[in-house]
């Protein structure tokens, strides 16, 4: 004999206003949906032709950008599955840098495939194991994709070659410009093991030891200033300790608080120390001789890298956020670099991989040719140009092709001949952190939710509250 006991009424677990969410309609399926709406909302950004997004941010700042990185930096996603997405794709551009609209975009096109698949009775853990060989097949299968590493010691040409992809997809039509500057950039600072060194402020010893320039971080007096003057000595004032910091690695100088001439060893060097007028500003130029000045001598030269290495790119747009997106561009050059200087090779870009692992997930990395296809060629060509690329790599070296955003062709191209290469390892760290997030939402089947903080808002402030 067994006795049933009824559950007790108005059994209540949370406090009120809570929210918990569970099933496979109310947690799955929307957590999926989601993350599909916010992957849909990078994804006309991403390529070479993606479209810009105007983000105001909650301070009011405006923001005009295809950054992925940027773009969702700015908004405020509160779904706690989308916020998955978001942790993936700052994860990437924390390691990498660069591809984190590539994370994006195929997270939620994996979950739109999954998404079919539990529509059609298929159990979340089986997705997730499913996803997860796919991922190491997809990992092999680019390991073997790999056509060239950077020449040792690296060349400008080389690293060119290997930023022109990164920058194109910031700015498209100024990317062979901005890859020149950055790589010429990068071999002025590329050796390591950069010296501190050290600059005092004493008036006698530091004209005795050949100091010619004292960056202060505080207010000079007027007595240090008349007998810095008289010994011919310069004084440049940095209120910034910021500013301080980035000028003292600039010159290789280290500011002390000890009283004392400096040694040959703490002090810093610089060839030229002069003010010039850029764009209508009066600016300081710290800067060293390079080959083609007509003081460069090539006997010292070699000395005077070891002894400070810097670069700097000086931009000029017509408004800020489009400085901001030249910024954020370089920025990627550099980081590319930085990847590939650690060791990766490449391989050869323009979507081509995505066809190729089709068998491996399902079709869900197609969605990264046919997204360059169809921002840059339009909505309808995506699926055509897709087609086309399986033709391409069921010949031989077909493993080569991808997609050509000019359309100059059928929407194809080999991206060996046409040296559109990508870093390897920001594919590879795509793969996985797309992975892993996808298959984290699938394997939530509740969401609790508490209830917000309560409490009167922050009254804002208005604009230059601060000025007289």
């Amino acid at each position: 004999m067994s006795l049933k006991v009824p559950k007790a009424q108005n059994l209540q677990l949370f406090k009120d206003g809570y929210k918990h969410l569970q099933g496979l309609d109310e947690a799955v399926l929307r957590n999926i949906q989601a993350v599909a709406e916010l992957s849909d909302l990078v994804r006309t950004s991403f390529g070479p032709n993606g479209r810009n997004k105007l983000v105001i941010n909650y301070m009011g700042k405006l923001f005009v950008t295809s950054d992925a990185a940027t773009i969702i930096r700015e908004i405020e996603v509160v779904h706690p599955a989308a916020k998955l997405l978001v942790m993936a794709s700052q994860a990437q551009e924390q390691e990498m840098g660069d591809s984190t609209n590539t994370v994006m975009i195929l997270a939620g096109e994996m979950l739109k495939k999954a998404e079919q698949l539990l529509i059609m009775g298929l159990v979340p853990s089986e997705i997730i194991k499913g996803y997860e060989l796919a991922s190491e097949k997809a990992l092999a299968e680019l390991e073997s994709l790999s056509t060239s590493t950077l020449p040792s010691p690296p060349t400008k040409s080389a690293l060119a070659t290997a930023l022109k992809p990164a920058i194109a997809s910031k700015q498209y039509g100024y990317e062979d410009t901005l890859a020149n500057l950055v790589a010429e950039a990068a071999l002025t600072v590329m050796p390591p093991n950069p010296k501190n060194f050290n600059v005092d402020n004493i008036f006698q010893e530091i004209a005795d030891s050949g100091v010619k320039v004292v960056i202060a971080g505080s207010t000079v007096g007027e007595l240090a200033l008349h007998y810095l003057n008289r010994m011919n000595i310069a004084v440049l004032k940095v209120l910034s300790k910021f500013e301080l910091r980035r000028l003292c690695r600039v010159v290789n100088a280290t500011p002390l608080a000890r009283l004392g001439a400096p040694t040959a060893e703490e002090a810093g060097f610089v060839d030229v120390f002069e003010t010039t007028e850029i764009g209508g500003d009066r600016v300081t130029v710290l800067r060293q001789v390079v080959e083609g000045d007509p003081d460069f001598d090539p006997s010292t030269a070699d000395a005077r890298s070891e002894k400070t290495r810097t670069a700097t790119i000086v931009l000029r747009g017509a408004t800020q956020n489009r400085l901001d997106d030249l910024e954020r561009a370089v920025d990627d050059g550099v980081n590319v670099i930085k990847a590939l200087r650690q060791g990766p090779p490449a391989c050869p870009w323009g979507g081509r991989d995505g066809a190729r692992a089709r068998t491996a997930r399902g079709g869900a990395l197609e969605v990264v040719p046919r997204t360059l296809a169809e921002n840059a060629l339009g909505g309808g060509e995506g699926n055509e140009v897709v087609s086309r690329l399986w033709a391409k790599h069921e010949g031989p070296g077909g493993e080569a092709w991808g997609v050509d955003v000019e359309a100059e062709t059928d929407g194809t191209l080999s991206a060996t001949e046409h040296q559109i290469l990508d870093s390897l390892a920001a594919k590879q760290w795509a793969i996985k952190l797309a992975t892993e997030a996808a298959t984290s939402v699938l394997s939530v089947d509740s969401i609790i939710m508490s209830r917000p903080a309560g409490g009167p808002k922050i009254p804002q402030q208005s604009g230059n509250w601060d000025e007289d």
